[in-house]
């Protein structure tokens, strides 16, 4: 009874667990495996730049197939458009020359008719000489206007030669340089410039991060730089860097200066490196600038 009068007196509580005694703190859901996440999110965002690169790779493609094709058409417009104007000068050519074989025979014809036969003696011999000179009057007349029909027609054909060629060649010339464009694009040179620059800023400026005294802004250069050699790499842009002592690589090298030494082992051989050089495959995208030695023979005899 008196526990019960207790309870009523206090008022009813119901007892606390020991989980409420104890209230645990809250987790943080991104505190689990934070380098997990970040790995997925490289991978995914390095698998769409693959994913775009594939694509405009493609698009690329497409369109060179389509801009030779349409190069090709043309061209082959062009070949039907020349073999038709030949094919019509040949045949003013062949009509000129057949009208004046046919004027020729008519033009002999005619001076035949109008000359005496070898058996008949001409009734009076003034007026057959003055016949036969009309007649070749006439003939040499006929010889001349056809010469001067068939000059004309030369010339015409010679200007028509002219402007056909005027016409189409600035067109063929210009079809040359997109095929050759489009070829170095095939070649994989499309962004040769894009690329020499970066390859260019990257050697002029690798030597300036270890002048930075700040530690957190040269490691935020440096990280730059490194992401630099990482997109050239990725575009098949391979550094090299020669060492004193080295033989100059004198495909890839390009001679700063040259310093004389009396040692015939050290000619051509590098000196110092004023910078990182890149090529892709053999091909050289930025030459190295180093300083050489070179033999003198006489400094050796002094």
């Amino acid at each position: 009874m008196s526990e019960l009068k207790e309870i009523i007196s206090n008022g009813f509580r119901p007892k606390e667990t020991d989980a409420e005694q104890a209230p645990q703190p809250m987790q943080d859901p991104f505190a689990s495996n934070p380098p997990n996440r970040q790995i997925e999110q490289a991978r995914q965002a390095e698998q769409d730049r693959q994913a775009e690169q594939a694509r405009q790779a493609e698009q690329a493609e497409q369109a060179q197939k389509a801009e030779q094709a349409r190069q090709v058409e043309q061209a082959r417009q062009v070949e039907q458009a020349r073999q038709a104007e030949q094919a019509r000068q040949e045949e003013e050519a062949r009509q000129a020359e057949e009208a004046r074989q046919s004027e020729q025979a008519r033009q002999f014809e005619l001076y035949n008719a109008k000359a005496p036969k070898p058996n008949e003696a001409p009734s009076q011999s003034a007026e057959g000489v003055a016949t036969i000179q009309k007649s070749v009057d006439e003939i040499k007349a006929e010889i001349v206007a056809i010469t001067k029909n068939t000059e004309r027609a030369f010339v015409e054909i010679k200007d028509v030669h002219k402007l056909y060629y005027n016409e189409y060649a600035g067109r063929l010339a210009k079809m040359q340089a997109e095929l050759e464009r489009y070829r170095e694009i095939d070649r994989g040179r499309a962004f040769d410039g894009i690329l020499k620059s970066v390859a260019k800023f990257y050697s002029d400026n690798e030597s300036v991060v270890d002048d930075i005294a700040d530690e957190k802004v040269r490691k935020r250069f440096r990280n730059m730089f490194l992401d630099m050699l990482d997109l050239l790499e990725a575009n098949g842009v391979t550094p090299f860097k020669s060492q004193p002592g080295d033989r100059r690589n004198t495909r890839h090298c390009k001679i700063s200066s040259r310093v004389p030494t009396a040692e015939r082992d050290l000619h051509d051989t590098v000196l110092k490196s004023h910078g990182t050089g890149f090529y892709i495959d053999k091909r050289t995208l930025l030459e190295e600038l180093v300083d050489i030695y070179c033999y003198d023979s006489k400094l050796s005899q002094e």
